[in-house]
């Protein structure tokens, strides 16, 4: 998996209110009422206040009066707002507190708490006040908390201080860099991760009129903490901007992508009608066009006799981009046709050949 980086990143900003990544789950129920309380630690969390990705606490809030929170702890005691990462070694002990209080006037119930903890969570329930640690939730189990005759709690106010171990594995992959230079006229492309974890590989990608597709596939390493280098070339480009993009997915499926970068390959002449491909064609040919200056552009295709069949474009074209274009001759008897593309400073003609 892979998250915002310092430099370039796999764009995978989840909608606000989601839950976390990596989400644990305390359920709190009281006089038939029950809510499941999630927390955790958000991978995809900044190391200052988070508003909008990841977990965002109030939308987690029980509906009725028996609230719960769930914070980040700072080491100097303050609580963080909606953020739940903060800048640290991967090998350190994270404390997150959940505060509990049930006011006077909720339903007289006992409270109970249930979880289902992942195995490197742990937790101690301590009275808030006294500081005197009540029970200890690891795995699954429940804890009550019980009231006495007069239908008050013992325990008022409890924080639940969970620590996560060992969250090395837990770190997502982090691109630190992805970049892109021209050598002759192919695009050399790398990129550097700082850590992996599940990654199979990254699909490189580019552009062509807005749509990516797939050019390569470079292969990953798995789950590492040690940073690693990556590089592709591609081949031969035409002249024009060429965008290109990582597509990074995981053995069991999942994938993001990377920000964009990009090469520009000059031109040497007014435009760069390229070969129609397939050339026999049934019943369809692509082909590009690259123009040096921004301009208005008609093509037209003819058949034989002159005749024009089809216009397959006509308005102004930005220059330094490879344009793709489709003739469809599904209507069109078999025989040779000319293609022709006509602008302000260039006038270019190839001929194609249908076969049906």
């Amino acid at each position: 998996m892979l998250v915002f980086a310092s430099h370039s990143a796999f764009a995978q900003v989840p909608e606000p209110g989601s839950p976390p990544q990596i989400s644990q789950t305390i359920t709190v129920s009281s006089g038939g009422d029950a809510d499941i309380v999630f927390f955790g630690l958000d991978l995809r969390a900044t190391d200052d206040f988070d508003d909008d990705p990841g977990l965002n606490e109030d939308a987690n809030l029980p509906p009725w009066s028996l609230a719960v929170e769930a914070r980040f702890l700072r080491p100097d005691n303050s609580y963080t707002d909606r953020d739940y990462r903060q800048g640290q070694s991967p090998n350190t002990t994270v404390t997150h507190t959940l505060e509990f209080q049930r006011s006077d006037g909720d339903d007289q119930s006992n409270v109970v708490l249930s979880w289902d903890l992942d195995d490197y969570v742990t937790a101690d329930i301590v009275e808030r006040f006294g500081g005197t640690t009540v029970g200890t939730m690891s795995g699954s189990g429940s804890f009550t908390i019980p009231q006495n005759q007069d239908g008050v709690l013992q325990y008022q106010d409890v924080d639940i201080v969970v620590t996560y171990t060992d969250i090395t594995e837990l770190l997502p992959v982090e691109l630190t860099s992805f970049d892109a230079l021209l050598s002759g006229n192919a695009a050399v492309l790398s990129w550097e991760t700082s850590s992996e974890l599940n990654n199979a590989g990254f699909e490189v990608q580019q552009s062509v009129n807005g749509v990516f597709s797939a050019i390569g596939f470079v292969a990953g390493n798995g789950t590492t903490d040690e940073a690693k280098s990556y590089g592709f070339t591609t081949g031969a480009l035409a002249a024009g901007t060429h965008v290109f993009r990582l597509k990074q997915i995981d053995f069991d499926g999942a994938f993001a992508y990377s920000g964009e970068v990009s090469v520009q390959v000059a031109l040497d002449s007014p435009a760069l009608l390229s070969k129609a491909y397939p050339n026999p064609f049934n019943p369809q040919t692509q082909f590009t066009l690259t123009i040096a200056r921004q301009q208005n552009v008609t093509i037209q295709v003819y058949d034989m006799l002159g005749r024009q069949v089809q216009t397959l474009y006509k308005g102004d074209l930005a220059p330094s981009e490879a344009h793709q274009f489709t003739f469809q001759a599904s209507d069109l008897p078999s025989g040779r046709y000319f293609i022709r593309a006509v602008g302000e400073y260039f006038n270019n003609t190839q001929t194609v050949t249908l076969l049906k």
